[in-house]
């Protein structure tokens, strides 16, 4: 089982830096007129230009939305019930529904576990390897929706000879996923070969037009105005329809497979098996934040941690304990 748990980090709030607010204070430092400020305002301007370039810079290197300039391996996070704190993501793949042992770690300051997947896998691979298990051994790893992402659904299929991996879906998205009555995206046919998307009263599809900003192809209703399912078709005069079709294909692939017959029961034992680590951190052993900021000794005080709970598991199953 796979899963992941948030940390608060050793930083302070004042040492974060946020992209998009970054973004927006260049923007009002280029549009000044230097020449008009005064002399405090004139010298500090070029280095308040660096500052928040460099943050631009930081955060688009990293792939994340903010960085914590006192602790490289931190970002903003929002903590449930406790308000949006500096944080570090904490991914762990456990294994045995009743050893519940600790087989890989990832630690990163991602805000979600979208694209996790690989990285803790790749790493529980090396240290099942290290620990003596061939590298032909095809491992099994269930993860929840919140690894129900295009990254994790592709490395699912291009590493299915060595990994089976059971994802469970995700919830519907969109504005009118969550209304009632309304037609759900599963109404309209997709056509992989020929790219065409049929709409739900039977009518092809226009288009696409491809919106490259987004990776993905847009179709346009036909006969909207006077369909009698446009009200719970669409708001709009008529149906807008996008599509990545690569995506698709890998979610079709993974519902085939939580389909077949033993993916059900594997997968519901996903829960007892890693969700108990994250009650022996936090619960038993009170771990909610990290005392270090150095790259080094976090990763040292997380395996520490880890290293007391696998060791605890194995005591408890011996007669010593």
């Amino acid at each position: 089982g796979i899963d992941s748990v948030r940390l608060r980090a050793h930083a302070s709030r004042s040492q974060v830096r946020v992209h998009a607010q970054s973004l927006r204070r260049l923007k009002h430092l280029r549009a000044l007129d230097v020449d008009a400020l005064d002399a405090s305002a004139r010298q500090q301007h070029p280095r308040r230009v660096r500052k928040h370039q460099e943050v631009v810079r930081l955060c688009e290197q990293k792939g994340q939305a903010s960085v914590v300039l006192s602790n490289p391996r931190a970002a903003l996070m929002q903590f449930p019930g406790n308000g949006v704190h500096p944080g570090h993501r904490l991914t762990v793949v456990a294994s045995g529904v009743t050893q519940r042992l600790v087989v890989g770690v990832l630690v990163t300051a991602s805000g979600n576990d979208k694209g996790q997947l690989e990285g803790a896998m790749q790493q529980t691979r090396r240290v099942l390897h290290a620990a003596g298990v061939p590298l032909p051994t095809r491992l099994q790893v269930a993860g929840d929706s919140g690894y129900w992402s295009e990254e994790d659904l592709r490395f699912a299929a291009q590493h299915h000879a060595w990994v089976d991996v059971l994802l469970n879906p995700g919830p519907a998205t969109g504005p009118l996923a969550n209304k009632p009555g309304m037609l759900p995206r599963e109404a309209f046919e997709l056509q992989h070969a020929s790219r065409a998307v049929v709409c739900p009263a039977g009518r092809p599809m226009r288009g696409p037009v491809r919106n490259r900003f987004d990776r993905c192809d847009v179709y346009f209703g036909e006969g909207c105005p006077t369909c009698p399912s446009r009200p719970r078709c669409t708001q709009a005069r008529r149906r807008t329809f996008t599509v990545r079709w690569e995506y698709e294909s890998l979610l079709e692939a993974m519902r085939t497979r939580m389909r077949q017959p033993d993916a059900k029961a594997r997968y519901r034992q996903r829960m007892a098996t890693v969700e108990p680590v994250f009650a022996s951190l936090q619960h038993d052993m009170g771990f909610h934040r990290l005392s270090s900021r150095h790259p080094p000794t976090i990763d040292a005080e997380v395996f520490l941690k880890l290293l007391a709970h696998n060791v605890s598991r194995l005591l408890s199953r011996s007669r010593l304990f």
